[in-house]
């Protein structure tokens, strides 16, 4: 990869994770709103003649329902009453669209309007009739990094709108058998991923759930099907210092007077990990001089901050 694609692709997943300025326009028309929805009632079916046509016609709901939801309530009563997120998953539906510009316009733009809808009513529609769920569980070509960043981002958003109001809308299989909770579960599979910023993503939103004070979070974030998430956790943070340790054991401590030459024999001491939830750890090595004498280095304890139920 050259110098100037590994800058383009450091400012595409920058450009995902930062907040997007709204289009500085002041005043939308209801001719404008039923030509767009005209355009999307034409085209349920994307095809490449008209695909660039689709791509910015959702571009454009994005920036309507968003003005209208802040200025203009019948604009946005248009919308609900159109079923404009029946459309979205209907595009996503068709398996052409999980990947390329389609795919990306529509999670973008959903995440553009999750973020920016202020009223109450505006994000339970959103939320509600199941669209959102159904969307986070759709198979997208995440082979395709900018379809997965938007897909990160998108799941993040939607994190960042849940309360104990809303969060009932991402539960499944209520009263049905085990309860599913898409959103969190789909995010977790990229939790180690090789882009720092999709595992920071990541983090984000799990974060964001663990803090929302509901019954069925805490339940459904210790039981079986989720716990997988926090021993993968802890086998990667394992496997972290294990790394810090081949690095450290390559330094080499000289002086003026006595020069330092065997190899330093690094040990890992963790304490049980079902003992207090700040579990410290450190990191020794007992050194040889050039003289033959012996000295032991051993360096500051750090500890590992693991979930209460491990503890």
């Amino acid at each position: 990869m050259s110098v100037f694609q590994d800058i383009l692709q450091k400012r595409f997943w920058q450009s995902l994770f930062t907040p997007t300025p709204g289009s500085g326009r002041t005043k939308f028309t209801f001719e404008e709103l039923r030509a767009l929805y005209d355009v999307l009632s034409k085209n349920q079916v994307v095809t490449e003649a008209n695909k660039a046509l689709v791509v910015e016609t959702i571009r454009s709901i994005a920036e309507f329902m968003i003005w209208g939801d802040q200025n203009e309530p019948r604009i946005f009563d248009f919308f609900l009453e159109n079923n404009i997120m029946t459309y979205l998953h209907w595009v996503l539906q068709q398996p052409g669209n999980r990947t390329g510009d389609v795919a990306k316009q529509v999670l973008q733009t959903l995440s553009i309007i999750i973020q920016n809808i202020r009223s109450e009513t505006g994000v339970y529609f959103l939320f509600s009739n199941n669209h959102i769920n159904n969307i986070v569980e759709i198979r997208f070509d995440f082979d395709d990094e900018e379809v997965l960043g938007y897909y990160i981002s998108f799941l993040k958003t939607i994190s960042l709108r849940l309360t104990t109001g809303t969060v009932q809308f991402f539960f499944g299989n209520r009263g049905e058998g085990p309860v599913t909770f898409p959103m969190y579960t789909e995010a977790v599979k990229f939790a180690h991923h090789k882009e720092g910023m999709v595992r920071a993503g990541v983090r984000t939103l799990t974060l964001n759930v663990y803090s929302v004070p509901d019954p069925d979070i805490q339940q459904f974030v210790i039981s079986p099907s989720a716990t997988g998430y926090f021993a993968d956790m802890a086998s990667y943070i394992s496997e972290q210092i294990r790394v810090g340790c081949r690095l450290a054991s390559r330094t080499r401590t000289a002086s003026s007077s006595d020069a330092v030459h065997a190899q330093p024999r690094w040990a890992y001491r963790p304490h049980s990990l079902h003992g207090t939830p700040a579990t410290p750890c450190a990191l020794s090595a007992r050194l040889h001089s050039s003289s033959g004498s012996e000295f032991q280095a051993t360096y500051p304890p750090f500890h590992i901050q693991l979930p209460p139920f491990f503890t």
